[in-house]
């Protein structure tokens, strides 16, 4: 590929990310009808959204906000499998463990790295959902 198209990439990536995060916090400042219940709200866009447009609007947006961090977690444990899977492949650990860490399955996967990163994931994805039931409870 070449250097320059990837760069281009990058950038216009890097532009349209920053555009869909900085225009949806500026309409939620807007349309705040109190700036401090805003600031002191556990989730201020969710805020705004349940008072401009109601509960059920402020529910949808939550549970797209909790399909996207499910979505974000699970790319995170897909690539960090990987991580895992290089660390054994470059020899960091003991020879017993690297032997395990760098073999992938017969479609490809690091499973041994799938392993060892899924309690983690798991804890940690737990913790998440509670609190963002706590949020979308209130």
């Amino acid at each position: 590929m070449d250097p320059r198209v990837l760069t281009n990439t990058v950038i216009k990536a890097a532009i349209l990310a920053a555009v869909l995060i900085i225009v949806p916090l500026i309409a939620g400042v807007i349309a705040a009808p109190n700036l401090e219940e805003f600031f002191g709200s556990n989730a201020p866009i969710v805020y705004s959204v349940k008072q401009a447009f109601g509960p059920q609007i402020g529910a949808l947006i939550s549970i797209g906000v909790i399909f996207a961090l499910f979505d974000t977690a699970l790319s995170l444990f897909m690539y960090f499998s990987r991580v895992v899977y290089a660390t054994g492949r470059d020899k960091v650990w003991t020879p017993s463990i690297n032997n395990v860490l760098a073999k992938l399955n017969k479609h490809s996967v690091p499973a041994a790295g799938v392993v060892v990163l899924f309690v983690p994931c798991v804890a940690f994805l737990f913790i998440s959902l509670n609190i963002l039931f706590f949020l979308f409870k209130n």
